[in-house]
């Protein structure tokens, strides 16, 4: 459970907020489960004011789209609802971060950047394009750690509360390994049965000159290695592999 999650708290009517489908995500519940917890629960939460709701059009897991209300809580009904969940170790863990999320977007609004709120929806905007590289590159926690600290310098956003990664397994090159454990292959061969495999996939993101691919290893191959961000380019990955899980990578694939 990744508790780091950037784009958590929107200004709806000059007022912070979460949406619930925010709230199941991090908490790993699905957003029907908080949906009626908040229906249950709507006159204690109506206490600490009005329950401000949208209706959206979302797709279910078969496709089809059905339209649905998604509601938005202040930081009281949010903390409240909160105390209606299973305290598990993923809400406990959420719970935190609600909180310094909350007191980081009021402390802005309030005494931070200047203009501030004019720039919301720019600020927004470019926590979106994180969190969709994350999600698209699919790398490890180091890297997405790297990127939100970088982003948040660039728009001025507070980085002290960000977790230090120390990632204990050493990687390294395909072609590093392949001469460690004499593999008697080309890296570039390797590569080919690696993506055969379902564990290495070709993506390409766009360059001045056309389309550029790179290389990203797949939720599969995760397992025997992670995907750093590339120090050309962070819109690129470059898989390296676990030295501890090496040889098992290579019977996997019968070599």
């Amino acid at each position: 459970m990744q508790n780091h999650n950037t784009n958590l708290i929107e200004l709806l009517e000059n007022e912070l907020r979460i949406s619930h489908i925010k709230i199941a995500e991090q908490t790993e519940n699905k957003p029907k489960s908080i949906l009626d917890l908040i229906t249950k629960n709507k006159y204690d939460l109506e206490e600490f004011g009005q329950l401000r709701f949208k209706i959206a059009t979302v797709k279910n897991s078969v496709g089809a789209e059905n339209e649905t209300k998604i509601y938005f809580l202040n930081e009281a009904q949010a903390t409240l609802l909160m105390t209606y969940l299973r305290n598990s170790e993923t809400v406990k863990n959420f719970k935190k971060v609600l909180v310094k999320e909350f007191f980081k977007m009021r402390e802005l609004l309030q005494n931070g950047k200047p203009h501030f709120s004019e720039n919301y929806e720019k600020v927004q905007t470019e926590l979106l394009g994180l969190e969709t590289s994350i999600r698209i590159l699919n790398v490890n926690e180091a890297s997405k750690i790297l990127m939100t600290k970088t982003l948040y310098k660039k728009i001025g956003l507070e980085t002290s509360y960000l977790p230090d990664y120390s990632d204990e397994q050493h990687t390294y090159s395909l072609s590093h390994l392949l001469k460690k454990f004499k593999v008697g292959i080309s890296a570039k061969k390797l590569n080919q049965i690696l993506i055969s495999n379902g564990i290495l996939q070709i993506k390409t993101r766009k360059s001045k000159s056309g389309e550029k691919s790179f290389k990203s290893l797949t939720e599969k191959g995760l397992e025997f290695g992670k995907n750093l961000i590339s120090p050309h380019n962070q819109l690129e990955t470059q898989p390296h592999y676990f030295e501890s899980k090496f040889q098992s990578l290579l019977n996997l694939v019968r070599l």
